[in-house]
Order: structure tokens, then sequence, then C-alpha cells
């Protein structure tokens, strides 16, 4: 196994932007991302999604202010986790088989999540939460899936859900709670006759 692990900490808060740029081709590797004071930025070169190419790898990207990450996952059995707080921004695609991605943006700030996903057996949790203003965009294309989502906590709460089934099961449940404001789309096409599941919750 492969090890990426990088620890950036500014010395001071005039510090210059934080920076990372992954272009990464191969199996069971290890990467793990700790990015510390503002602004934090994970991609690849000239503003463009970071390229992350093959099977079995582990990625943890951990942001703390004014985040921002662009990733393009190719591969089978991937994982992605990425925890942001404050300013959080994600934008993902991801083109593979049975990929487990969690993502979570907690506190104050605007929050947004898009993420489009081609393949089968792909598993998404993200969740939103805090003071508003929380955005999400999933487009699943394939057989499989299973998408759940929480957004929460003093309203601006707004999900778009696209999933287009080819036959296998697949699985959405969206909730959206705390001082109104709830807005959602989901659009689902199923070719399977009771394969497909969807649960909202908004209170």
């Amino acid at each position: 196994m492969k090890w990426l692990i990088v620890l950036l900490i500014p010395i001071t808060a005039f510090s210059a932007d934080n920076t990372i740029y992954i272009d990464q081709v191969g199996n069971n590797n290890q990467i793990t991302i700790n990015q510390t004071g503002s602004p934090n930025t994970v991609g690849g070169i000239n503003q463009q999604a970071a390229p992350i190419q093959g099977d079995y790898n582990q990625i943890s990207i951990t942001q703390d202010s004014s985040n921002q990450l662009k990733l393009d996952l190719t591969g089978d059995y991937n994982s992605l986790t990425a925890n942001q707080s404050v300013g959080h921004y994600v934008e993902t695609t991801i083109s593979g088989n049975n990929n487990t991605l969690n993502f979570n943006q907690i506190n104050s700030g605007s929050k947004s999540i898009t993420a489009s996903i081609a393949g089968n057996n792909n598993s998404v949790a993200a969740t939103q939460q805090g003071s508003g203003q929380h955005q999400l965009s999933v487009s699943l294309s394939g057989n499989g899936h299973s998408v759940t989502t929480n957004q929460k906590d003093s309203g601006n709460h707004l999900a778009t859900i696209n999933l287009t089934n080819a036959g296998g099961a697949a699985t959405v449940n969206l909730t959206q709670q705390g001082l109104t404001n709830q807005t959602y789309s989901l659009i689902q096409s199923c070719g399977m006759a009771g394969g497909c599941s969807t649960s909202i919750t908004q209170q």
C-alpha cells in the first residue's frame, strides 16, 4: 500500500492560500490530507478537478476554513471521505463501481455539494448541517446505488437528485429539517418493478 499524508498548517492568519494539487494513478493508495487555515483548496492544475485513477484507494480530506474540493475519481472499490467546516464547496465526478462516498459539511457558511456518478453499486452519504444555506445536487446512472442525505438546521435547504436506474435496485433517503425553507427535486427512473425505494422527510 502506498501512503500520501499531508498536514498543512499556516503560521499566521495572513499566510498564502493552502492549495494541494493531486494527480494520482494506481491501486491500494491511502491519501490523507488535513488543511488548517484559510482558504483551503484541493484540486488539479489550473482550477481543474484532481484526477485519481485506480481501485481500492482510500482518500480522506479534512478542511477547516473556506473549503474547496474538486475531484475526478475513476475506478472501483474506492473510499472517499471529505470533512469541511466553514465555507464549504465540493465538486466530484465519479466513474466506477462499488465506491463509497461520505461528505460532511458542518457549521456556519454556505454549503454546496455537486456529484456526478456513473457505474453500479455506489453509495453516497452527505450531511450538511449548521446555519442554513444548504445546496446538494447528485446525479447517478447505473444500478444498485444508495443515496442518504441530511440537510439540517436553520432553513435554506435545497436538494436535487437525478437517478437513472437500468434495472437493479436503488435507494434514496432525503431528510431536510430545521426552520422551513425546504425544497427538493427528485427525478428517478427505475427499470425494475419494486426495485427502487424513496424516503423523503421534511420538517
